[in-house]
């Protein structure tokens, strides 16, 4: 009886095992794609066998005799380029769209559209709302990030910002707000921290500060104005201007250097100090900058970049000197504030003094045998002087001073 029991449990364990085998075959994925291209293709090789076998095959129309197959798959291939054109050329109308029409970035349509639109991204997102014309953007609009963020909005030409704009931070905070070209700032503009203050007002040069403005801080004072060039404040025009009209020009954070034979102001905020000497003998008789200090080590000439001496020769010509110098109380300070900043190519200058005010420091001393390694040139009537530790080609600040005659 066990015996018999174990036969028929065996047999029909072998009958489930080869069902469940079949139902695991039929349900997966590949079988199930194989099997539904293997219908396409008979049906569309049934589709487009339009040879007749017997006249039943045919449609009589006055005196032609047509293929049923032939017919019913030009019908159906008119429908299908009926549909692809309907898609094609029908915009999307979007739910409260109103009169606007929606586009996808890559429609053909879109192409011939002249007005105001919506224009939706690879991934369906908003990415434009504005006028176009000829699948450019073009007038007045506005672009969107993926988030729906405001990206840019303002005066379009070409799908570029050209004109009067504003540009936004990924926060939503306003970053400028003023006249484009081809994408970048050009002209009057105001750029902004992304706390939201300003942080410069004026003219704007290949998306540069250039020209005349006013530099602020984050907080929202005044650090500078005047000239700029190359993103920069132009640190010549400082020279030959007494220290009340120094003053004028720049109105950030100070510190004053006085050791009564020399006088200096660090100007922190645009990485500057100048120096100045006394005008005259009488009160009236003010001092004078004679010379600026650039703590940086690369410089801006004619829309270039340099922080080679090799390559500043072949702009400015053979060094007029090079060779080791005494230095200075300007050249202390600088040497201190880079020290500070963490520059470990100059030893300390071991600048010493007390404070008669917050910003005044009345000097008492500094090493008197350091030497730094200049090269100077003298280009469109401006000396310049490159500063570092030894010759080594490269420079860590840079002096611009009135040539003499």
């Amino acid at each position: 009886m066990d015996s018999l029991f174990k036969t028929a449990f065996t047999v029909v364990r072998t009958k489930i095992s080869s069902l469940l085998a079949k139902v695991r075959q039929w349900t997966e994925p590949e079988f199930i794609r194989s099997v539904i291209l293997a219908k396409l293709q008979e049906f569309f090789q049934s589709l487009f066998d339009v040879k007749p076998r017997d006249k039943d095959d045919y449609y009589v129309f006055f005196s032609w005799m047509i293929g049923r197959k032939l017919a019913f798959s030009l019908v159906l291939l008119l429908g299908l380029g009926s549909l692809f054109l309907i898609t094609m050329f029908h915009p999307f109308q979007g739910m409260g769209s109103g009169t606007v029409r929606t586009y996808r970035y890559d429609s053909l349509p879109l192409k011939f559209h002249k007005g105001e639109v919506r224009i939706l991204a690879k991934d369906g997102h908003t990415a434009y709302v504005g006028n176009v014309e000829k699948g450019n953007a073009a007038g007045t609009g506005k672009l969107y990030g993926k988030s729906g963020e405001l990206i840019y909005e303002g005066a379009f030409e070409n799908s570029l910002y050209n004109g009067e704009g504003k540009l936004y931070y990924g926060s939503g905070a306003l970053k400028y707000s003023g006249e484009f070209k081809d994408n970048v700032y050009q002209g009057m503009g105001n750029g902004y921290w992304s706390n939201g203050s300003k942080e410069y007002s004026g003219g704007y040069e290949q998306g540069k500060k250039s020209g005349e403005g006013q530099l602020y801080d984050s907080g929202g004072n005044l650090i500078l104005t005047g000239l700029f060039s190359a993103d920069l404040p132009v640190y010549a025009q400082f020279l030959g201007k007494s220290t009340e009209e120094a003053g004028q020009i720049y109105s950030g954070k100070l510190s004053v250097y006085d050791s009564g034979d020399e006088f200096c102001v660090n100007m922190p905020q645009i990485n500057a100090i100048y120096t100045a000497r006394d005008g005259g003998d009488s009160l009236e008789d003010a001092y004078t900058v004679n010379r600026v200090y650039v703590l940086s080590d690369n410089i801006t000439l004619a829309g270039e970049t340099y922080d080679e001496i090799s390559a500043l020769e072949e702009v400015m010509g053979e060094a007029g000197y090079q060779g080791y110098s005494n230095m200075e109380l300007a050249e202390a300070v600088g040497i201190t504030t880079l020290r500070k900043r963490g520059n470990p190519d100059f030893a300390d200058p071991q600048l010493e003094g007390s404070r008669a005010f917050q910003e005044v420091m009345e000097v008492n001393g500094y090493r008197a045998n350091y030497d730094l390694y200049l090269y100077a040139f003298t280009y469109e009537d401006l000396v310049y002087s490159f500063y570092s530790d030894k010759k080594n080609g490269r420079f860590a600040m840079y002096s611009i001073e009135h040539a003499a005659g």
